[in-house]
């Protein structure tokens, strides 16, 4: 599904992903078959995250930080196998007509979550002062 998104998206010569700008650039500018230099770039930045991820790992408090938060201020002990207290959140972008509404209604109860689709609008429009249509 993923590969007919990115065909249309290079047949229709629409703005694209960065990922597929970056090999469409490449394929104008030396002439290569965009198919090839897709699976090159794509695989070789699956290599470079393998290679580089622990030498990353130290952004994970910055990026994270209610993860880190417990295990800094109070050392480890087998009493403490608490779950995090954090919230699972899935958003799925969509356009009109392609039955996000059905699809993301179906997840959240088949995972046990809370479904939002108008109403986080509704609850923002109330909080800031502002109607829903704005």
């Amino acid at each position: 599904m993923l590969g007919f998104g990115v065909y249309i998206e290079i047949l229709a010569d629409v703005v694209m992903l960065p990922g597929e700008s970056f090999v469409r650039a490449i394929v104008q500018t030396w002439n290569t078959n965009f198919g090839t230099t897709k699976i090159i770039f794509d695989s070789s930045m699956t290599i470079i995250a393998r290679l580089f991820g622990k030498q990353l790992e130290f952004i994970k408090p910055h990026l994270f930080p209610e993860d880190y938060k417990n295990a800094v201020s109070e050392p480890e002990t087998a009493a403490s196998t608490e779950a995090p207290n954090h919230k699972n959140v899935i958003v799925i972008g969509r356009q009109y007509g392609c039955g996000g509404h059905d699809l993301g209604k179906a997840l959240a109860e088949k995972l046990g979550y809370e479904f939002y689709d108008n109403e986080i609008i509704k609850m923002i429009a109330g909080t800031t002062g502002m109607t829903s249509s704005f």
